[in-house]
C-alpha cells in the first residue's frame, strides 16, 4: 500500500463517516498531482507550488484549508522518517501569493475595457455570426459589471434610469451616476429602446422575431418583465459554454474585479499606492462615490482583494 493510503487509514481512524468522506475525497484529488516519479524525500518547493496550482486554489481561504490538509500529511512523513524536517519548513513557508495564477486570471479576468468589449464581441461573432441583438442583455450586463454595478443592482435598473445627455445612467439605492463610454452606452440605449431580438433559439430554422416583455425595467425577458438574479446567472453560465473557444470566459463577478483592479491600477498611476482604509480613493474605484454611500464605509478591500489584486497586475501590467 502507498505511503498517502496509509496515512489516509490512520488519518480517518476515529473519524465520523461525514468527516472520513471529506479527507477521502480531498486526499484522493492530491493524489493525482504529487509527484510519481520521486520519493517524499526528494520533494522540493517547486513540487508544492505545482500542487497547488494543479489543484487549481483560487482564494486565500482555499489555500489555508489545503495547506492544512497537505501539511498533515508532510508531518506524517516526516514522522516516518520519510521526508526531513527541512523539506517540512520550506513547505510551511509557502504563502498563496507564490502561487502561479497566471493561466487562471489571463482565461477569467480582463486587462481593460476594450480587451472586456473585443473578447466579448469576438465571442459572439464565432457563435452567433448573424447576431441580430439576441445577446444585448449579456453585452449590457457585462458591460455594467465593469462598471462597478452588481448583479442584484443590475435587476433594479429602469429604462428611466438611462441619461442620453451625459452618457450616464444611475443604479443603485440610493441611486449613483456611472458615466459609460460611447460605444457602450450606445448599446444599451439601443437594447433600451428594442422591442424584439432576433434569434433561431427555441427550433427555429430562420431568424425569427422574439418580444420583449412590455416593462420598465432595463433588463427583461421574452417570459418576464424585470430579470432575476439567478436568470443573470444562468445567462453567463449558458454564454461560457460556446464562448471559451475565444480563451475567455465571462463570469460576471470577475468581470466587476477586473473593473474594480483597473480603476485601482490607474488611480495608483496618478496618486501612489492604495491602501486598504483610504476611503476616499475607494469610493471611486468601486464607483460608489455618492455621499449616502460614503456614510457606510462597507467599500473596503480585503487582505486577498489586495493579493488578488496584485495578482492581477502581475498578469496585464508587468
Amino acid at each position: 500500500m502507498k505511503m498517502l493510503e496509509l496515512f489516509i487509514d490512520e488519518k480517518i481512524a476515529g473519524q465520523s463517516e461525514k468527516s472520513a468522506k471529506v479527507y477521502i475525497s480531498f486526499y484522493k484529488r492530491v493524489k493525482e498531482y504529487i509527484p510519481e516519479n520521486k520519493s517524499p524525500n526528494e520533494f522540493t518547493v517547486d513540487d508544492y507550488k505545482l500542487i497547488f496550482k494543479k489543484l487549481n486554489i483560487k482564494t486565500v481561504g482555499n489555500f489555508k484549508v489545503v495547506k492544512s490538509n497537505l501539511a498533515d500529511y508532510f508531518k506524517w512523513l516526516v514522522s516516518k522518517n520519510l521526508m526531513s524536517n527541512e523539506q517540512l519548513e520550506e513547505f510551511l513557508k509557502i504563502s498563496f501569493k507564490d502561487i502561479d495564477h497566471i493561466d487562471e486570471f489571463a482565461l477569467n479576468y480582463f486587462k481593460n475595457f476594450n480587451e472586456l468589449f473585443t473578447s466579448l464581441e469576438k465571442a459572439i461573432e464565432i457563435h452567433s455570426p448573424d447576431d441580430k441583438g439576441e445577446f444585448d442583455s449579456l453585452r449590457c450586463a457585462v458591460y455594467l459589471s465593469w462598471f462597478g454595478v452588481t448583479v442584484e443592482e443590475l435587476c433594479e435598473v429602469l429604462k428611466e434610469d438611462i441619461n442620453k445627455s451625459t452618457n450616464s445612467i444611475m443604479v443603485g439605492n440610493p441611486k449613483r451616476e456611472i458615466v459609460l463610454p460611447d460605444k457602450c452606452f450606445r448599446k444599451i440605449v439601443e437594447y433600451a429602446e428594442s422591442d424584439y431580438y432576433e434569434s433561431k433559439k427555441f427550433g427555429r430554422p430562420v431568424l425569427t422575431a422574439v418580444h420583449y416583455k412590455p416593462s420598465i425595467y432595463l433588463f427583461r425577458t421574452c417570459r418576464n418583465s424585470q430579470i432575476s438574479y439567478n436568470q443573470v446567472m444562468v445567462m453567463f453560465k449558458y454564454v461560457n459554454r460556446y464562448f471559451e473557444i475565444t480563451g475567455k470566459k465571462f463570469s460576471c463577478g470577475k468581470i466587476y474585479r477586473s473593473g474594480i483592479y483597473y480603476r485601482i491600477y490607474q488611480d495608483e498611476q496618478d496618486n501612489g499606492e492604495l491602501l486598504k482604509h483610504d476611503f476616499e480613493r475607494l469610493f471611486v474605484v468601486f464607483n460608489k462615490s455618492d455621499e449616502a454611500h460614503k456614510k457606510n464605509k462597507k467599500y473596503e478591500l480585503s487582505s486577498q482583494d489586495f493579493i488578488q489584486y496584485q495578482e492581477w497586475k502581475n498578469v496585464f501590467y508587468k
